[in-house]
Formats: C-alpha cells, sequence, structure tokens
C-alpha cells in the first residue's frame, strides 16, 4: 500500500492549515458516500465485527483486529497517516497538503491535479482515476485504480489567499482482488480516523453522522453513528465494553434469547449489545 504524498510548501499563516484540519473532520457526512457501490456490491459479515481503538501518536480510529498505524508524518504545512489491516490488503489514509500558489511543487498547480499528483505517489505510479463526483460545495469523490489497489478518495478544497488551497483527504484502499470484499472495512475504518496534530484538537463526528430517524428493523436507538451507504453503526458488549460494527440488514436478530437485538459471541454463550460505542 501507499503512504500519502506530503508536499513542500512556501510559507502560509498555519492558521489556515489549522482550519483545515479542524473543517476537513466535519466533512465526513461525505464519507458515508464512500462505499455506497459497496454496500450492495460487497460480501455481508453474518456476525458483528469487533472493532478496538487503534492509536498512533497524532491519529486514532476503531477498526477490526490486525489493523495499526503504519506512518503519520507531521511537517510544517502539511500532514499525513497511514493505516493498515493485519495482512496488508487493506489500508485507510488521511492527509493535508497545500496547492496552487502555497506549493511551489509541479503537479500542485490546481487543487484536482494534486489530489491526482499525491494518490499517484507524486506521478510515480500510473493510476487510471473515475469520474470526479461533488458532494458539496467544496467537497469531492473519485475512485482510483494502479497496478496493485482499488480505491476511493474523499477530500475538501479550502482556499487559502490568492490562488493558494489547502486540501484534506482521507483515501480507503485494498488490494485489487479484494475490493468488494473488503471495500466497506477500508471505508469504515476511514471514516473513524481523526487525526490531533500539534496545538489542533480533533473534531468529533457532525450531529448529522450520530443520528438517525429509524431503520428497517424498527431499532430507533440513537447516536450509534449508523452509515447508510456502509450499512455499519457501533454497539458494545455491555460487560467488557468491546465495541462491534453491527450490519442492520444482516445481523440483527427479532427472536434473539434476550428479545430483538444484535448479539455477539460472549464466553460459551452471546451476549446482547447495547447501541453506541465505549
Amino acid at each position: 500500500m501507499k503512504k500519502p504524498a506530503l508536499t513542500s510548501a512556501s510559507p502560509v499563516n498555519v492558521r489556515i492549515l489549522l482550519a483545515a484540519l479542524c473543517l476537513g473532520a466535519s466533512a465526513l457526512t461525505g464519507l458515508s458516500v464512500f462505499a455506497q457501490g459497496n454496500a450492495g456490491a460487497g460480501a455481508r459479515r453474518a456476525a458483528p465485527v469487533a472493532v478496538r481503538p487503534v492509536r498512533g501518536k497524532y491519529c486514532a480510529a476503531l477498526a477490526p483486529q490486525g489493523w495499526f498505524v503504519s506512518g503519520e508524518n507531521a511537517q510544517r504545512v502539511a500532514f499525513g497517516a497511514d493505516l493498515r489491516s493485519g495482512d496488508g490488503r487493506a489500508s485507510a489514509s488521511y492527509s493535508v497538503f497545500a496547492a496552487g500558489t502555497l506549493n511551489t511543487l509541479r503537479g500542485y498547480e490546481t487543487p484536482d491535479r494534486a489530489v491526482a499528483f499525491a494518490i499517484s505517489q507524486m506521478g510515480t505510479v500510473p493510476t487510471r482515476y473515475g469520474s470526479r463526483r461533488q458532494l458539496g460545495p467544496s467537497e469531492f469523490l473519485i475512485e482510483f485504480q494502479n497496478s496493485g489497489i482499488h480505491g476511493l478518495a474523499f477530500y475538501q478544497v479550502f482556499p487559502a489567499g490568492r490562488g493558494g488551497y489547502m486540501i484534506v483527504m482521507r483515501e480507503a484502499a485494498t488490494a485489487i482482488a479484494v475490493w468488494r470484499q473488503r471495500g466497506s472495512e477500508a471505508s469504515a475504518v476511514v471514516r473513524s480516523l481523526h487525526c490531533n496534530v500539534p496545538s489542533v484538537p480533533a473534531a468529533a463526528d457532525p450531529p448529522s453522522l450520530n443520528r438517525r430517524a429509524g431503520s428497517a428493523t424498527g431499532n430507533k436507538e440513537e447516536d450509534t453513528s449508523y452509515n447508510q451507504w456502509l450499512d455499519k453503526e457501533y454497539y458494545h458488549n455491555p460487560t467488557t465494553g468491546e465495541n462491534y460494527w453491527v450490519s442492520p440488514s444482516q445481523d440483527y436478530q427479532k427472536d434473539g434469547p434476550a428479545g430483538p437485538g444484535y448479539y455477539a459471541p460472549f464466553g460459551n454463550s452471546y451476549v446482547k449489545l447495547d447501541p453506541g460505542r465505549r
């Protein structure tokens, strides 16, 4: 898997970078579209998936067992972090970099060129791109594939002075052969990824990702971080506090031993999970 391409840039007001980092997390709603195709095409898991905190020096996420922070790189006007699955076949990345007049490197003249240049590891890896989708005033989504991986990049562009931009980008990728099976996993991990670089507090998910009116199961619990496209939400074991991803369309049991709900293995039996995450 690749590491995010970090760039050197001409001096910029540090407040621009701080604003980009804080506001970038507020655009996570767009990540719900990350796996819109995956949700139907991907292989559904047959049971809740245990997830646990994965932490580095600056970043943290919730991911299945085996995921780890493989690299973090904090620079004065750029930042990058990579998470990787234990088998190396899925990854989640977070990066912040400059474009336009804030970046003197070739390949970063416009936001779109900068994104393509970063995804292709500064143009060193031949990469094919799908059509760019605009999700909001400054939020975009693009699919990509090279000889080894298939992925999606969600990015937000912040104007910064005359012809300058700061870009906050999240990428979810897997080996090509397992995209349909693992793409939603990588997307869910990158959605939970928050980074706290020096002097920049980590931003929480916006309320729109933590509330829902209800579901086909009739379950109206709040604060489970339900994602309609990934078909995942957070529940936890009330005894141990272990967090799980559950799929409302696959894991909900109407006739569970302790009533309707979600169940996970616990000892020699099963435990009914509580909504939300610990």
